[in-house]
């Protein structure tokens, strides 16, 4: 990323190309910022964690639902390409990452969790006919995403 703006809530920070702006979002309580050619974008939001369940627990249960989510779209194909999960006492990390190789669409679900908090980044690269180029590209978007201390 050359040129990078920097949003930040009381709960997580990300650093974006600078072309991204912010564009109306269809989701309830998420914000969704875009590239300037329409080509990528993200969903952001963020959420309580709810009493009687871990962390850990909790991002699972997320996760899950947004890979049958995935799986119940109509006329998509797509492939878990990667699944990571981290967990420490204080935080915990899920990234799923999806690719519907036949339509050229990827998705990467960064799932965070520190404290009470639970922040959610859904990063889409609306033109992925090469996965692993889009991967290489959305690392720095990626990394950047924290939960704020």
């Amino acid at each position: 990323m050359n040129s990078t703006i920097t949003l930040s809530t009381e709960i997580w920070r990300i650093q974006l190309p600078g072309d991204w702006t912010r564009r109306e979002s269809s989701g309830r309580g998420s914000a969704y910022f875009e590239s300037a050619d329409g080509t990528q974008g993200a969903y952001f939001s963020s959420l309580r964690l709810p009493t009687g369940r871990t962390q850990r627990e909790e991002l699972e249960a997320i996760s899950a639902l947004e890979v049958r989510g995935l799986h119940a779209m109509e006329g998509r194909k797509w492939e878990i390409m990667d699944r990571s999960c981290s967990a420490g006492q204080e935080a915990c990390r899920i990234v799923t990452d999806a690719w519907d190789r036949l339509s050229g669409y990827r998705i990467v679900s960064q799932l965070l969790a520190s404290g009470p908090w639970i922040a959610r980044m859904s990063l889409h690269d609306y033109q992925c006919s090469d996965f692993l180029r889009s991967k290489q590209a959305s690392l720095a978007i990626l990394d950047s995403f924290q939960m704020n201390e």
